[in-house]
């Protein structure tokens, strides 16, 4: 799957791309994060969300897909599914280079997410609560809210998730 827009290409995530993936969803998490959960606990969940191992592993999982938007060679979007049963993808991650954004990459990056697997009805996905701009990004693509619960992330502070879905 190779989707190219007027400046960007999206393609498939390859082995060969993990450590700019790490460095771009470090650099978006801190941005993103930083005044919701600081600095010390974005590293440590970086660390383990995005371990070398367990983006190589999104990789080869043919019930994941892994894709990302490509200046020439620069990274600067990326979207993760996972496909689960019967007819349901769950949007487990979506960043973009805030230099990127409003330039129609997360637009691009979800249209192929939702698109990765045959015979889909429905996308599911969590966003923090605090996180105004994503989800009116989510809201505009057409997805509605189903849900309310207490993050797992919310250690020292209170902080809410929020579900939504999308019928395909």
């Amino acid at each position: 799957m190779n989707t190219k827009s007027s400046n960007f290409d999206i393609k498939p995530i390859a082995l060969e791309t993990v450590p700019q993936l790490k460095r771009l969803l470090h650099a978006v998490w801190s941005i993103t994060y930083q005044d919701t959960l600081g600095q010390p606990l974005i590293d440590e969940l970086s660390d383990d969300l995005h371990a070398d191992a367990k983006l190589n592993g999104e990789i080869v999982d043919y019930n994941k897909l892994s894709l990302g938007a490509f200046v020439g060679d620069n990274l600067i979007g990326h979207v993760m599914v996972v496909f689960e049963e019967p007819e349901n993808i769950y949007v487990g991650r979506l960043y973009v280079d805030p230099a990127f954004q409003g330039k129609g990459v997360g637009r691009a990056l979800m249209g192929a997410a939702e698109e990765g697997f045959e015979d889909v009805t429905t996308a599911t996905l969590e966003v923090f609560e605090t996180s105004k701009g994503a989800i009116e990004f989510y809201k505009k693509l057409g997805y509605q809210q189903v849900g309310r619960n207490r993050s797992s992330h919310a250690t020292p502070n209170e902080l809410f998730d929020l579900h939504f879905i999308k019928m395909l």
